[in-house]
């Protein structure tokens, strides 16, 4: 292990259990994720054509589809991904007939479809099942929208041929909101939503990696530093490996396997030095704007003592002219 990761060799860990990649080898599987995951496999596995995942940055969208395209394969499901959204037309679709294993060469747009069908319906013949999993699917134009709507029709007279999953951030469902995509939105059976954990998953969460990794109880976490975990992160995973990752290597430079709510803090601090400063200048302002009007009340009240009420009404009176 090179001198950068020592800090995971002082807790026993024979990898970082809190990586920004997503890990769906090493998957934690809450209540939620697993009824996700449940209903767009029966949903592929069924043939109900279009589903989509949504949900905002960070919350294991794509690690969830990895999960799913792993079940899939033990399902004997084809499966095809698409990444790079930023494709159009027929590059979209060759990306599509290549992740299939097709030789797809050919730039022409019909004849791309034309390859995707045969090799659907040869699959079908055989009894298989193929779907096509779409990440990053806010970023599709609605022209390709439309193009993944046509290819959803492609199916016998009782069957669809490929199942589709769109996987993307909430705008996706905005971009579906479009009058031009209202027969594609139509059609999606089935829409689940990931979310972020709640403070006990959280906490199951963090023990389950660390555990997974070698740890096997080395590292103690405290009630008090799962609270500021949760506050810092509200649940995101992606916050929440990143704010952990820091937390280790905080809690090796002091020389202590206990992760207590000094170590989240400073790690925090760590990773947002500038909205820490912020913080304190925003206390230092309202606390000088606090002295401040405690001695202009004091000075007036003072002033008000020691001015005669003649010179007071006739002060006012100025003022009021």
């Amino acid at each position: 292990m090179n001198d950068e990761l020592k800090y995971l060799d002082y807790f026993g860990l024979e990898y970082n259990p809190f990586p920004v990649a997503p890990d769906y080898e090493k998957f934690f599987l809450s209540e939620h994720i697993d009824v996700t995951i449940t209903e767009i496999v029966h949903g592929i596995l069924t043939r109900k054509g279009f589903m989509a995942l949504t949900g905002d940055i960070g919350l294991g969208k794509t690690t969830i589809s990895r999960k799913i395209m792993s079940i899939l394969e033990e399902k004997n499901v084809e499966t095809s991904l698409v990444v790079n959204t930023l494709y159009k037309d027929a590059e979209l679709l060759r990306e599509i007939n290549r992740d299939f294993g097709l030789d797809a060469n050919v730039l022409n747009l019909s004849d791309q479809m034309n390859i995707l069908n045969s090799f659907l319906i040869n699959e079908n013949k055989t009894g298989k099942n193929c779907a096509i999993i779409i990440d990053d699917a806010q970023n599709l134009s609605l022209e390709n929208l439309e193009l993944i709507r046509m290819i959803s029709n492609l199916e016998t007279n009782r069957e669809k041929l490929v199942q589709i999953l769109l996987i993307g951030q909430p705008e996706l469902m905005d971009k579906l909101d479009s009058p031009e995509l209202s027969q594609l939105k139509s059609r999606i059976i089935i829409k689940e939503e990931a979310r972020p954990l709640t403070q006990a998953e959280l906490k199951n969460y963090i023990l389950f990696k660390l555990n997974m990794a070698g740890n096997q109880g080395k590292t103690t976490v405290t009630n008090r530093a799962f609270r500021k975990i949760y506050g810092y992160s509200q649940g995101n995973f992606r916050r929440i490996n990143i704010l952990m990752d820091r937390c280790l290597y905080v809690a090796f430079l002091r020389n202590t396997t206990d992760i207590d709510q000094p170590v989240v803090n400073m790690a925090q601090r760590d990773l947002n030095p500038v909205e820490q400063s912020t913080g304190k200048r925003n206390r230092y302002v309202f606390s000088a704007a606090i002295i401040l009007i405690f001695f202009i009340s004091g000075g007036v009240a003072f002033y008000m003592n020691m001015v005669p009420a003649t010179d007071y009404l006739n002060i006012k009176r100025f003022f009021h002219n």
